[in-house]
């Protein structure tokens, strides 16, 4: 396969909370689009540049004063990375410009940004999963209207007879906020460390269907305590 590659793309997602007070603060839809660009590098690798807008409108604005306008550049690569390495890695950069302005908080963002996606088969029996991302993730902690989340989850999945596979798998996640906020005496940027580990065991009924159970043990650290 040779020569320059283009698409286009849209996604609307609504958010709709169950919990009163959560729906206040978070039910909300974003309207998210762009074009794409990819070039082969290799046999089953392709290159790939991207542009996304993204418009976020809170239900209930009057509340939240959050509603805003954000861009997103993407440079990475897909297909086969090394060998028995399939997946994609890429990196990003992402603004964010608020419709108003909140006391305390700043009306413009922007982040470097991250996201992969990666599978290694090291034999016939394995398979090894690496996953991260950091983006922006909508807030609710003070003047806060954001947090940037980075996080990395890791799986390992072993066939032990024909129809059963027994899998473990972690995740670590650092949330960081921007603004200074105080809590009592405590003023301080909030960060929060997050982290969950657990075992799965699936048995394969037939191809596309599996019957499984799993435990996870999930855990969290803030610098503001139980907020």
């Amino acid at each position: 396969e040779s020569g320059l590659g283009y698409g286009v793309d849209y996604m609307e997602t609504s958010h709709n909370y169950s919990d009163t007070t959560l729906s206040a603060q978070l039910d909300r839809k974003e309207n998210r689009g762009g074009a794409y660009l990819t070039y082969p590098v290799g046999s089953k690798t392709s290159a790939k540049l991207g542009y996304h807008y993204t418009r976020i409108a809170y239900d209930k604005e009057n509340l939240n004063v959050k509603d805003n306008r954000g861009t997103e550049i993407t440079l990475g690569v897909d297909g086969r990375l090394l060998p028995k390495v399939t997946g994609s890695v890429a990196a990003g950069y992402n603004t964010r410009r608020y419709d108003k302005s909140l006391t305390g908080s700043s009306n413009r963002a922007a982040t470097l940004s991250y996201g992969v996606k990666v599978g290694w088969a090291p034999t016939e029996r394995t398979q090894i999963n690496l996953g991260g991302n950091r983006s922006f993730t909508e807030g609710t902690f003070g003047t806060n209207r954001f947090y940037n989340a980075t996080s990395v989850d890791l799986s390992v999945s072993q066939k032990v007879l024909n129809n059963w596979a027994a899998t473990a798998f972690g995740r670590s996640e650092w949330d960081a906020y921007p603004e200074l906020t105080t809590v009592g005496t405590k003023t301080a940027h909030r960060a929060d460390n997050v982290w969950q580990a657990g075992l799965g065991l699936d048995f394969s009924v037939e191809e596309s269907f599996k019957i499984g159970a799993s435990y996870m043990y999930r855990a969290r650290k803030s610098n503001f305590g139980k907020t």
